[in-house]
C-alpha cells in the first residue's frame, strides 16, 4: 500500500471514530441538559468532556491531509486529547462506583498528560523537520540515520499504554468493590447488573493497546487500522445506552466527619433502644410477609432499616448470615415465591393475567430481571420460603 492510500485509509477510519464520538457527544448533552438537577448531571458531564476530546484527537487525522506541515507541529496535542478522553472515561467509572466516604479525583491526573504533551513538544521540536515527517509515516530510513531517536518513538506508545494499564489497574478495583457492595444494598436487577461496565472497562484498556498493536512489528499496520471502527463505536455506543438508561445504583456518600458523627449516633441509639441490633428470624419473616417490601422493584436496604429499628450494616451482615445469600438474591427469592403464589390464585373463573402482568405485580423491574433471577438456585434450607398453598 502506498503512502497516499495509508494516508486515505488512516483519514477515513478516524473520522467514522470521529463521528462515533461526536455523536455520543451530543447525546450526553442532549441528556444533560434534560437532566435538570439530577445527581447523575455530573457523571453524564464526564462522558461529555470524555467524548469531545475523542472527538478532537480523531479529527486530528483530517488535519493531516489538509495541511501536514501544521498536523506535524500540532501532533503532540493528539496525544493530550487522546489522554483526557480515557482519563474522563475512567473518571466516569470512578464516581458511579463511590461508596462509603468520597473519593478525590487528585489534580495529578490532569497535570500527567499535560506534562506528557509539553515534553513531547520539546523533544519533537529539536528533532529536523525532515526526521519528524519520517517518524509520521514509520518510514524504515529513519531506522539508519538515527536509530536512537527512532527507538524512543516506538518506545513512546509502550510508555502511554503502561500508564494508562497501571491507572486502570485501580478502576478495576473500584467496580469489584462497588459490585460486591451493591449487591447487599440494592435488589433492582436492571441496576445491579454489571456486564457492561467489565465490558467498558475492558474497552478503554483496548483502545490504549491499540497504539501498541499498531507500531508492532507483529501485526499489519492496515489490519490494527480496522480494529479502530469496531472497538471504539461499540465502547461508546454501551457506556452511552446504560449512562443515559441509569444502568448503575448510587449508594448515599457521607464525608469523613459525617460518617464518623453517623457511627457515634448509631451506637448511641443501639444503647439506648431495646433490641435494635437483635433482629431474630420470626420478626424478620413476619415484616417480610405482612409489609411485603419486595413488591418495590428499585428496593434499597436502606428502605427497610427504619421500619427494623436498625442499620444498614447490621442488616446487611444478618442476611448474609442468617440465611447465606446476599440482600439482593434474598429479595429476588421473596418476588419467585410472591409470582408463584399469583399464579397459582388464578382460577378458570377469574380473568387471567398475562404472565407479564404477574411478573411486575411480583415486584420484578422487568421480565428480563424476572429471567435472571430465575436461573438462580433458591434452596429452602437457606431461604425462608415454604411451600405456597
Amino acid at each position: 500500500m502506498n503512502s497516499i492510500s495509508r494516508e486515505l485509509l488512516v483519514a477515513l477510519v478516524c473520522s467514522l471514530c470521529m463521528l462515533s464520538f461526536l455523536a455520543a457527544t451530543i447525546l450526553c448533552l442532549h441528556h444533560y441538559l434534560m437532566l435538570g438537577k439530577h445527581q447523575t448531571r455530573r457523571h453524564i458531564l464526564c462522558l461529555i468532556v470524555a467524548y469531545a476530546f475523542c472527538t478532537l484527537a480523531y479529527g486530528m487525522p483530517t488535519l493531516r491531509i489538509l495541511n501536514v506541515d501544521l498536523f506535524i507541529r500540532l501532533r503532540p496535542l493528539y496525544v493530550l486529547f487522546s489522554a483526557y478522553g480515557i482519563i474522563f472515561s475512567f473518571k466516569f467509572i470512578f464516581l458511579i462506583t463511590q461508596i462509603g466516604t468520597p473519593r478525590r479525583f487528585g489534580w495529578w491526573n490532569y497535570a500527567v498528560p499535560v506534562l506528557l504533551t509539553i515534553g513531547l513538544w520539546v523533544w519533537t521540536g529539536g528533532i529536523p523537520y525532515t526526521m519528524r515527517h519520517q517518524m509520521l509515516t514509520m518510514s524504515d530510513r529513519l531506522n539508519g540515520d538515527d536509530p536512537l531517536i527512532y527507538n524512543i518513538y516506538r518506545l513512546l506508545p509502550w510508555i502511554c499504554s503502561i500508564y494508562i494499564l497501571s491507572y486502570g489497574s485501580v478502576v478495576f478495583f473500584y467496580i469489584k468493590k462497588y459490585r460486591d457492595m451493591i449487591v447487599n444494598y440494592s435488589a433492582s436487577e436492571e441496576h445491579t447488573s454489571f456486564g457492561w461496565l467489565y465490558v467498558d472497562y475492558a474497552l478503554i484498556i483496548a483502545s490504549s493497546l491499540l497504539p501498541v498493536a499498531r507500531m508492532s512489528f507483529y501485526w499489519g499496520y492496515t489490519n490494527v487500522l480496522f480494529l479502530y471502527p469496531i472497538i471504539l463505536p461499540v465502547w461508546v455506543m454501551l457506556v452511552v445506552y446504560n449512562a443515559i438508561k441509569g444502568s448503575y445504583v448510587l449508594v448515599p456518600t457521607l464525608a469523613p466527619e459525617e460518617e464518623k458523627t453517623s457511627e457515634e449516633e448509631g451506637e448511641k441509639k443501639n444503647q439506648t433502644r431495646v433490641g435494635i441490633r437483635l433482629i431474630d428470624r420470626h420478626q424478620f419473616e413476619r415484616y417480610m410477609e405482612e409489609k411485603k417490601p419486595y413488591l418495590n422493584p428499585d428496593l434499597c436496604i436502606t428502605d427497610m432499616v427504619l421500619d427494623l429499628c436498625t442499620n444498614r450494616t447490621y442488616l446487611s451482615n444478618y442476611i448474609n448470615k442468617e440465611y447465606g445469600v446476599n440482600f439482593k438474591t434474598l429479595i429476588n427469592g421473596y418476588r419467585l415465591r410472591e409470582l408463584e403464589r399469583l399464579r397459582k390464585q388464578q382460577t378458570d373463573k377469574t380473568k387471567k393475567k398475562g404472565n407479564m402482568d404477574l411478573v411486575l405485580e411480583a415486584g420484578f423491574g422487568s421480565y428480563r430481571s424476572y429471567l435472571s433471577s430465575s436461573k438462580r438456585e433458591y434452596k429452602e434450607h437457606k431461604l425462608p420460603f415454604n411451600k405456597v398453598g
